[in-house]
């Protein structure tokens, strides 16, 4: 009970710090009333259960970390080679998160124009976004030419049923394989499956931001920003993550307002020449052109280089909030939402971990039941 009285009154203090009229954003206030209120028992319990998950991922993390396949002392055409109980399991996954070609993203952006029609935006659904995109590339297996033989209904009822279905598992971390489509970004360009997306979109958006764990999200976004020991550890933790096939799924708080909060998957780490690193981000407000090459980044400016820019800003006549500070993300250089580049804080979300150890076992249980070898 406690845990969802504090998710209302995340949700109120949210909703009251918008600028938009009250029904501008009434549609999207409805879905998280609804998941505080009309569901407090079910949210109690989920919350509950997931605390318990994430304790057990921790231990699977680890089991997993330490079983790496070593390929020598397997025997040639077997099951375990095949299909390792390991983060290299993850690999495929991994691969289809880089942003090299428009194949594995959805065909619809975080944007208020992609759910016109479909549902009022105003808040934003990154979270939604970027959870939809990271489950279907590592839990979705396309097979476009049906040779699993699944039975596909015809009548159009039926039909939606089917892969409203086959989505609404997918969104609950369970392996499924998606008939008569090649990829993620063919599924989601169809009119009927666009909008079964778009739908998991706002529920999953409501599933990770209306939780109590997202509470201590919101108020780090108020604390100090970060200094660069805090940045370099998370950096070194992301890297670690990268090297084991997990793209990890990240938060950032605005310098100027802390109240904008954006998620988004880090796909690569790059260290520059001149001391700065990129955190090339998976970023649910572009498509493959704005991400190919590490173009949408969160920057670490050395301590040198912050050095130099804050005597530039010293010298210029611009505000406080224009303060340079060690983080920095192009994106958000809106001065009509009163956002600059800067960026206050960064972490991971408090459900990164437990999705990634669901990806690893149901894409073992899965090689295991299709792969020649294993059976």
């Amino acid at each position: 009970m406690k845990s969802a009285i504090l998710s209302l009154i995340f949700v109120l203090s949210i909703t009251s710090s918008m600028s938009s009229p009250p029904l501008g954003w009434l549609n999207q206030y409805w879905v998280m009333s609804g998941k505080v209120i009309w569901r407090l028992p079910l949210t109690v319990f989920q919350e509950l259960s997931q605390t318990l998950e994430q304790r057990r991922a921790k231990k699977y993390f680890k089991t997993f970390r330490n079983k790496m396949v070593k390929t020598d002392a397997i025997e040639a055409n077997s099951c375990e080679l095949a299909c390792p109980e390991s983060f290299e399991i993850l690999g495929s996954g991994f691969t289809r998160m880089q942003p090299d070609s428009p194949d594995h993203l959805l065909d619809f952006l975080n944007e208020r124009v992609d759910f016109d029609g479909h549902h009022q935006r105003t808040l934003g659904y990154c979270w939604g976004h970027t959870s939809v995109t990271r489950n279907f590339n590592f839990l979705a297996y396309f097979d476009k030419e049906n040779s699993a033989g699944i039975k596909i209904p015809t009548r159009q009822k039926k039909l939606r049923r089917f892969y409203k279905q086959i989505i609404k598992k997918i969104m609950k971390g369970k392996a499924q394989i998606i008939p008569g489509y090649s990829n993620l970004r063919e599924f989601s360009s169809h009119p009927m499956i666009k909008n079964l997306l778009k739908t998991a979109v706002v529920k999953s958006w409501a599933d990770q931001a209306v939780q109590s764990s997202s509470i201590p999200v919101f108020f780090n976004n108020f604390k100090r920003p970060m200094n660069y020991p805090k940045i370099y550890q998370r950096v070194g933790e992301i890297q670690d993550l990268l090297s084991l096939n997990i793209t990890p799924k990240i938060h950032m708080s605005n310098q100027a307002n802390p109240l904008f909060m954006h998620i988004i998957s880090v796909y690569r780490v790059n260290k520059l020449d001149n001391g700065d690193i990129k955190l090339c981000i998976l970023d649910n407000h572009q498509y493959e052109e704005g991400l190919k090459g590490c173009q949408t980044y969160l920057r670490v400016i050395s301590p040198q280089n912050l050095k130099r820019l804050l005597v530039e800003y010293e010298n210029s006549n611009q505000d406080e909030k224009h303060r340079p500070g060690p983080l920095y993300y192009p994106g958000w250089e809106e001065p009509h939402r009163n956002l600059t580049g800067w960026v206050r804080e960064f972490n991971r979300t408090p459900e990164d971990l437990r999705e990634i150890m669901r990806f690893a076992r149901q894409r073992v249980k899965m090689c295991r039941q299709t792969h020649p070898f294993c059976q």
